[in-house]
């Protein structure tokens, strides 16, 4: 508890410079919130894959730690919130039942990760991923694909109905953009911080907790180093 107390405390600390600094702080303050929803997602997540019996604040608060220290971060709440679409679509495929033809959790799942590609249009290769998943989980049917597919035409349908009122530019037309760094670095960082995670939590040894116990020292290090370095500017 006591360590799960400092993470949030020195993770909290990491916002304060650049909510101090006055630029961008709507932005920095959606992301904040949307780390925090994350990271108590993230939670339930490991709860539902039965790594933890109940939801782990050890978990939730690593998460909070690691994405506060990276402060080149905190400014960008779209990268977030692909990672909540992500982790919100995962957790829905975690109701799949062997027995059952889930075609809901297909379409629900699908429309999440094509809607998200409004922000960042490469999240549409998840489709991909999640028919996968649904194969692997021996669910994967003619009704479950067509379900999968409906959802993703309906977000799509969406998108030009968007586009030719003008809403929206092009859908696609900046895929694969490099300016799209900061969010596929969110999306990176969220995988590690979930790999980290599971090592002491489901292979518990020294190694493990080493491994673990470096990855809080390298981000607590570069947040450090961040904020000095932009209070001294």
């Amino acid at each position: 508890m006591l360590r799960t107390i400092l993470f949030i405390v020195l993770g909290t600390a990491m916002w304060i410079p650049n909510l101090l600094d006055g630029n961008g702080v709507v932005s920095e303050v959606v992301t904040l919130v949307l780390v925090g929803i994350n990271a108590l997602i993230m939670m339930n997540l490991f709860c539902r894959i039965r790594v933890t019996n109940l939801p782990s604040a050890f978990v939730g608060a690593t998460y909070w730690l690691v994405i506060s220290s990276i402060t080149i971060l905190h400014g960008c709440w779209q990268g977030q919130a692909v990672v909540l679409a992500i982790m919100v679509a995962y957790c829905i495929l975690q109701t799949v039942n062997y027995q059952e033809v889930p075609v809901e959790q297909a379409f629900l799942s699908s429309l999440i990760i094509a809607g998200t590609c409004a922000i960042l249009p490469e999240v549409i290769i998840l489709v991909g991923v999640i028919w996968g998943l649904l194969t692997l989980r021996g669910v994967m049917t003619l009704r479950v694909w067509m379900a999968s597919l409906i959802g993703v035409a309906t977000v799509a349908l969406y998108f030009a109905i968007a586009y030719f009122l003008g809403a929206i530019e092009m859908p696609f037309a900046d895929i694969f953009d490099l300016s799209h760094w900061q969010m596929w670095m969110a999306i990176g960082m969220m995988i590690l911080t979930i790999f980290f995670n599971l090592l002491p939590l489901r292979f518990p040894s020294v190694a493990c907790g080493v491994t673990y116990i470096v990855l809080v020292c390298c981000a607590l290090g570069f947040g450090i180093w961040s904020n000095i370095e932009k209070l001294l500017l």
